[in-house]
């Protein structure tokens, strides 16, 4: 029984020794784990993506805005071309446009028309209806009546 005993104890004895080791070597776990600045710190991480995700956005703005100003800059100049090219700039200058009626066809040559025909001139502040009489053709300087 004094053997059974002293067995018992031995293997009480390495049990405390092997358990012993066990809460040491998880004590030490625990400690390296808490001194990791995520879990001493947890916030510097939150703040550290915080400050990472607002400067994308800074940049994200400051190309929406360069993007925006380009392409607002490309739109006034395009709308300018266009105004200076407009018909109705053109008769603002003392131009006039000139259409046979009734069908509204525009009159770009002396040959587009014939005596009789009706015709429509638009100028700046309306339109002037005529009648064409008599069709005089430039030909090499001179004039020539068709």
């Amino acid at each position: 029984a004094r053997e059974a005993r002293d067995r018992v104890a031995q293997n009480l004895g390495r049990q405390q020794v092997l358990l012993g080791g066990r809460v040491k070597e998880s004590r030490r776990r625990l400690i390296g784990m808490l001194s990791r600045p995520v879990l001493a710190r947890p916030m510097d991480l939150v703040y550290q993506r915080q400050q990472q995700l607002d400067q994308v956005v800074r940049v994200l703005v400051g190309a929406g805005k360069n993007s925006f100003e380009k392409h607002r800059n490309r739109l006034s100049f395009v709308l300018s071309r266009m105004e200076a090219l407009s018909p109705l700039r053109i008769l603002a200058r003392g131009y006039s446009v000139s259409r046979r009626l009734p069908d509204q066809t525009i009159v770009r040559s002396v040959n587009d028309v014939k005596a009789g025909d009706r015709m429509e001139t638009l100028v700046t502040d309306g339109a002037l209806v005529s009648r064409i009489e008599e069709i005089i053709a430039k030909r090499h300087g001179n004039q020539e009546e068709v």
